[in-house]
């Protein structure tokens, strides 16, 4: 049994969003993607930090992505986006604590980091959708992901951030 506080939305804020990457690649040089003929391979990754004492959390979204033709061959058409979400939580220093001071290890509390992961990734999906507009991935849209595969993708580092 751990010792951490209750999360609570309403104490959550979200300060800024900084897009650090959004690169579109075509080096197929083509002027299109045919809808239905296309497909696209996605990875994505989660980076955790926070700073206690100034009570915010940081959640940095990565998404990478690869174009497939109907045979699933990778064409030279591809995406790259990181996307860092810096929010202010007024009860951090009740929500993480230290697991032992040696390894500088950190138990989060698993609502704060399953209602941070899945904010930033619906609204990743929306800046990324945004930005793919006028773009030949235009008809990107990122997928709907269950809780339980963000979780499942996340990787947390429990860094400490400045």
């Amino acid at each position: 049994m751990n010792n951490l506080g209750v999360f609570n939305i309403d104490l959550v804020k979200m300060d800024q969003i900084v897009i650090t990457n959004a690169a579109i690649d075509n080096k197929a040089q083509l002027s299109s993607l045919e809808k239905g003929k296309h497909e696209f391979s996605l990875t994505y990754g989660f980076v955790l930090g926070h700073n206690i004492s100034d009570k915010k959390f940081r959640v940095i979204f990565s998404c990478n992505i690869n174009t497939l033709n109907e045979n699933y061959e990778n064409i030279d058409v591809s995406a790259k986006f990181d996307i860092a979400f810096l929010y202010r939580i007024e009860n951090l220093d009740e929500l993480i604590t230290k697991k032992n001071e040696k390894d500088q290890l950190f138990e989060i509390n698993e609502d704060l980091v399953t209602s941070l992961t899945n904010l930033s990734y619906s609204t990743s999906r929306g800046i990324i959708y945004s930005k793919c507009q006028s773009t030949i991935i235009k008809n990107l849209i990122l997928p709907i992901l269950s809780t339980s595969k963000l979780l499942e993708i996340l990787k947390p580092t429990n860094k400490e951030i400045n």
